[in-house]
């Protein structure tokens, strides 16, 4: 990072940077992943915090930002800055979670108030934001956002599944971050799948318009989608694609229905631990790369969807909350 930018960080955190100056530094802390830059000029502010000040206060935010990025206490005492941190923590909430030290550190900075709604595995959920957009949530997802809208655009942050019906204001555009992928809209309703365990972020548009855009290291890419689009974008390759299906498939987690396509085993059982509060062990590798492209819309319980991916060739063990699938022998 240039120093301009190195400097509108500290600026920003020490309250003396301009309005103009504030945005954009806010912009570089925002971005899902933080760049190299961003995160060593974070870690150099953190390495002015002073250990013998306030303790109490240094010592809340420290844990506060431990159990942010998904820490143990243990673990953060001993942390390390960069990748191993990255590594541990949801790519999403890496970049949220500094946010929110920085601010915790320093309220008197803080222009816009952040709110998180989780929800945990096992339900679904839905709020109203501020701008009357309205957001329905499957189990194990996060959504954070401004208690207030009061800038150029109306932007949230989301780890897992969510669908969205966004009042229309053309003057400010929604914006939702998921990982690699920035969702823009301006008034419409589609649906967002970006679990922290999944290879693979996926937007499907019920109706409006959305552009979705890619973000990695040296690839950028724009895509617009037009209603009954799904675009899936693969995190680890880079690879996307584009192809028309019945809304109805993605929004079959709403009424209670399971809808896969061409997904491994692996994303379908992770699926199922947050929707049924259960664990499943695969043994064999192979099957959980294996792919399967089901429906399950008939109130059908977990033993039921079990047995029919389990066919002639797999053999399911249960005890209680306890599942282990491996190949039959």
């Amino acid at each position: 990072m240039d120093n301009s930018k190195h400097n509108k960080i500290f600026d920003w955190i020490h309250g003396k940077g301009s309005a103009q100056s504030n945005l954009e530094a806010l912009d570089q802390l925002c971005k899902t992943p933080l760049s190299p830059e961003t995160e060593q000029t974070l870690h150099d502010y953190w390495k002015t915090i002073p250990e013998n000040g306030d303790a109490l206060r240094s010592r809340a935010a420290f844990d506060g930002f431990c159990r942010r990025v998904g820490l143990s206490d243990s673990i953060g005492r001993r942390i390390v800055w960069g990748r191993r941190v990255r590594n541990l923590a949801a790519a999403l909430f890496l970049p949220v979670a500094l946010f929110s030290l920085l601010l915790w550190l320093n309220p008197r900075q803080a222009d816009v108030e952040w709110c998180e709604f989780a929800v945990a595995q096992g339900h679904t959920d839905s709020l109203v934001l501020p701008d009357n957009s309205r957001v329905w949530l499957n189990a194990g997802s996060h959504l954070i956002y401004p208690r207030r809208f009061n800038n150029k655009t109306r932007k949230v942050f989301l780890s897992g599944e969510a669908f969205f019906e966004v009042a229309k204001d053309a003057e400010h555009p929604f914006i939702v971050n998921a990982d690699q992928v920035q969702v823009r809209v301006l008034g419409t309703r589609f649906n967002v799948t970006s679990y922290e365990e999944m290879n693979s972020v996926a937007i499907s548009l019920i109706e409006g318009s959305v552009s979705m855009g890619v973000t990695r290291e040296n690839f950028k890419r724009d895509i617009l989608l037009v209603p009954g689009d799904v675009v899936r974008y693969d995190k680890v390759s880079g690879a996307v694609e584009q192809r028309h299906q019945p809304a109805e498939a993605y929004l079959s987690w709403r009424h209670g229905d399971f809808y896969f396509n061409n997904q491994p085993l692996d994303e379908i059982a992770a699926q199922f631990e947050r929707v049924f509060k259960v664990k499943i062990f695969i043994v064999d590798r192979s099957v959980g790369e294996t792919r399967y492209s089901l429906a399950f819309v008939n109130g059908e319980s977990l033993d039921q969807m079990l047995r029919a991916i389990a066919g002639n060739d797999l053999r399911i063990d249960r005890d209680k909350e306890m599942i282990i699938i491996r190949k039959k022998r």
